[in-house]
């Protein structure tokens, strides 16, 4: 959902055994910023799909983190 130009994306679903499952990253968590800023913009939110290491700013409930997020590795079977 954006607020301006300015986006934020909630967790839906984290697969077991994945880097994000790993970082500690839970559904409902709200991811607001990549790389240590709160800069989730149009033009780079696809950088939380692109599959490279990052850092994420996360607010789990009412308390904001950050969190190191691994490489992804490829899914061989999605179960949702």
């Amino acid at each position: 959902r954006g607020l301006g130009d300015v986006y934020k994306r909630q967790v839906v679903y984290i697969l077991p055994n994945s880097p994000a499952h790993a970082a500690g990253l839970e559904r409902g968590d709200w991811i607001i910023g990549i790389d240590g800023k709160n800069n989730i913009k149009e033009g780079n939110y696809k950088a939380l799909l692109n599959g490279s290491a990052s850092q994420w700013i996360i607010k789990h409930n009412s308390e904001t983190k950050t969190i190191a997020i691994g490489p992804s590795t490829p899914v061989e079977e999605n179960k949702l």
